[in-house]
This record gives structure tokens, sequence and C-alpha cells, in this order.
């Protein structure tokens, strides 16, 4: 809710992160293919949804290795890309980082 605040012309967020979503409501340890569209029709979607209008993303993917089957090209286009851009915001750079 910070950035809906600003009234920065550009505004860029930079996320480190495995990108690998896990709390007692949603996880995405337990499957490897995970569409969007999963956790938008959830409930608790509503209380986490984010705000990013015009907001530029930029991520370093923390590379965990027990995780390789989930952290993968599919992933970031599949959940991630789709998550932003439904917050109104745009998934600029990602890239891998151990």
């Amino acid at each position: 809710r910070t950035m809906t605040r600003s009234y920065a012309p550009k505004k860029r967020i930079i996320i480190v992160s495995d990108m690998v979503e896990h709390t007692n409501n949603y996880s995405q340890y337990r499957q490897s293919k995970i569409p969007f569209a999963d956790l938008k029709n959830k409930p608790y979607f509503r209380q986490m949804q984010p705000y990013l209008e015009g907001v530029d993303i930029e991520v370093l993917g923390i590379e965990r290795p027990q995780l390789n089957h989930i952290q993968n090209t599919d992933h970031i286009k599949n959940f991630w890309e789709p998550f932003f851009s439904d917050a109104g915001g745009r998934l600029v750079k990602y890239k891998r980082v151990n």
C-alpha cells in the first residue's frame, strides 16, 4: 500500500527471494506446476493481494537446490508474471542467484 502514496514518476521494487510461496494458508512446496489461477481463486488471495499499479519489479531469485523442481522458467511465467500483472505491476527482470 505504500506504493500508492508515492508520487514518483517511476516506481521500482527489487525482490530478493526464492519466489516459492509458503504459508499456513497457501503453499507451493507440494506441487511443481503452479498456475496463478490456483491462488487467485482462494479467499487467502484477497487478504494478501498487493497493489502494484505502475510498479516495475526486478527479482533476484535465490536458488535452493531442494526446490529446483519448482524454481524454473515456467513458475515465473505461469505464476509470478500474472501475479504481478494482476496487481498492476510488471516483472521487468528475473535473475537467478546463489
